[in-house]
């Protein structure tokens, strides 16, 4: 049967390991020499991530399951999963911006979006209360379970490697501001940061020019939608989301802290090029290896004799698992994105 499955055997890692190098590779080359990468047209979008929030206690509802249901049967595409049962995700279509021509993008992705967060009231119910809110205050330690995980094994694969590649159970003591101690930090503590991500794409020649420019954006962006002080009612600083993001998915050990570079963290670097980027997120540990059968995956190499475009799916995949705070993303074969995650709603 043709499709997918979760590599479970040190066979079927090796196997994902050896068609992320090729695939990566090839990926790589067809950056430096702009080989299907011209032409691309101006385009903005935008990701929402929500708490769903009972309206007479404040505290999160593990619901989405039911709610992504109801918004599958109305047709609802917009909306989606997120890796808690308390989250949801919100997506705007991407709008074109040409150079001026086009009505406010941003105003049009405000609207866009607006009339999304009005479905998702409709469908969660007048008790719900969709709430965009870096780490909601009323989120308590019990809320944290991988029981409220949401029910794709993709999550509990990356739940369970996290947790593999530490080395067993992992302690976070947080003392900026007032101490919190998390006597078993997992994965599923990224479930308390939501963020609003902007996605634009472009010509590849201006990648590292928007990657550099947003990376210059940072401070001022982050200082000023800075909105979630409190982690568990303690008050860490005035973005906690930043050190909770770092810690709940660094899958380094203890003696990997200073060999290997943190899984979500702000760019190192500008970039001279896009390819840059690509190369070090290739270097990064596989931590959700999933290998398409062979009758449907094509390898790199084989694409002209098929008359195919290159088959990349397993370096994407990859990719959705580096979270750097701003990043070039690689949506299809065919253009790019500068992705930037730092933006919150204020």
């Amino acid at each position: 049967m043709m499709g997918h499955k979760l590599a479970s055997s040190n066979r079927d890692i090796f196997e994902f390991r050896r068609r992320l190098a090729k695939e990566g590779s090839e990926f790589i080359r067809m950056l430096q020499y702009g080989h299907r990468f011209k032409g691309t047209q101006k385009k903005i979008g935008a990701e929402l991530e929500l708490n769903l929030v009972d309206r007479s206690t404040l505290r999160a509802v593990c619901i989405s399951p039911e709610v992504i249901k109801k918004a599958a049967e109305a047709d609802y595409k917009c909306i989606g999963p997120e890796l808690s049962t308390f989250n949801i995700e919100l997506n705007a279509p991407p709008i074109s911006i040409r150079d001026g021509k086009d009505k406010d993008p941003l105003s049009q992705l405000h609207s866009s979006l607006s009339t999304q967060v009005g479905l998702l009231r409709a469908i969660a119910g007048g008790n719900i209360i969709p709430v965009m809110h870096g780490i909601w205050p009323m989120i308590q330690r019990e809320d944290i379970n991988i029981r409220n995980i949401y029910p794709n094994p993709r999550y509990r694969l990356l739940h369970d490697n996290c947790h593999r590649s530490r080395g067993g159970t992992h302690r976070l003591v947080i003392n900026e501001g007032e101490r919190v101690s998390i006597r078993r930090l997992t994965f599923m503590h990224e479930a308390m940061n939501t963020s609003f991500q902007l996605h634009l794409s472009d010509d590849l020649a201006n990648i590292p020019d928007i990657f550099n420019m947003a990376m210059l954006a940072i401070p001022i962006v982050l200082s000023l939608s800075a909105n979630s002080p409190l982690v568990f009612g303690r008050h860490v600083n005035d973005e906690s989301r930043i050190i909770m993001l770092e810690k709940s998915v660094d899958f380094r050990t203890k003696a990997q802290v200073d060999l290997r570079l943190k899984r979500a963290m702000f760019p190192a670097a500008f970039l001279d090029r896009a390819s840059e980027w690509f190369l070090s997120a290739m270097m990064e540990e596989p931590v959700l290896p999933v290998i398409e059968d062979t009758g449907s995956y094509i390898r790199p190499k084989d694409c002209e004799l098929f008359n195919r475009l290159p088959d990349f799916r397993h370096f994407f995949l990859h990719l959705s698992t580096v979270w750097h705070w701003i990043r070039p993303k690689a949506v299809s074969y065919t253009h790019l994105r500068a992705h930037e995650t730092v933006l919150d709603l204020v």
